[in-house]
């Protein structure tokens, strides 16, 4: 039972991602909706693979989809960062919404992030770097910090250390 409303979580993401954003590449779209799997119903089995895979070998790339469990365990954790740094749920909804994709849209969401945002850079290449840091220093401060780790519910909007 809890494996379908994740599932259905997860393809409603997709199609209010395709009724903003048609275009959108598909590491943004998953992240997205492996996001909206986790808000809803917390972590689960196949989350935590995923950003295990991806975190036992983070040189594998964000952007080059594969279609392999790292794929999506490295968008879920970048959507994530993002929420945390860029304003929460309300700045996610605006990169969904937002027509341009990839990269553009991040830096769209960058460069007029919502209330209580941290600074993580303007450029796809200084976001990336900021994010590659936080999830390698699992620092709590700054563009380095990536609260992701420390939180023991998923309520709180995070992800607990896996």
């Amino acid at each position: 039972m809890a494996a379908r409303n994740q599932i259905l979580s997860h393809e409603l993401e997709h199609l209010i991602h395709f009724s903003k954003d048609q275009f959108e590449y598909l590491w943004i779209d998953e992240g997205a909706a492996e996001m909206a799997e986790f808000v809803n119903f917390g972590s689960n089995i196949n989350l935590e693979n995923n950003v295990n895979s991806w975190s036992d070998n983070s040189s594998k790339s964000l952007r080059w989809w594969n279609d392999r469990s790292s794929d999506y365990g490295s968008s879920f954790l970048f959507l994530s960062y993002l929420n945390e740094k860029l304003g929460g749920a309300p700045s996610i909804r605006e990169l969904v919404s937002d027509i341009t994709t990839g990269g553009s849209g991040i830096e769209n969401l960058a460069k007029s992030p919502g209330p209580g945002s941290t600074p993580i850079g303007e450029t796809m290449s200084e976001i990336f770097a900021n994010f590659s840091a936080a999830v390698t220093l699992d620092s709590q401060q700054g563009a380095f910090g990536c609260l992701l780790y420390t939180s023991p519910s998923p309520r709180d909007g995070l992800l607990s250390r896996m």
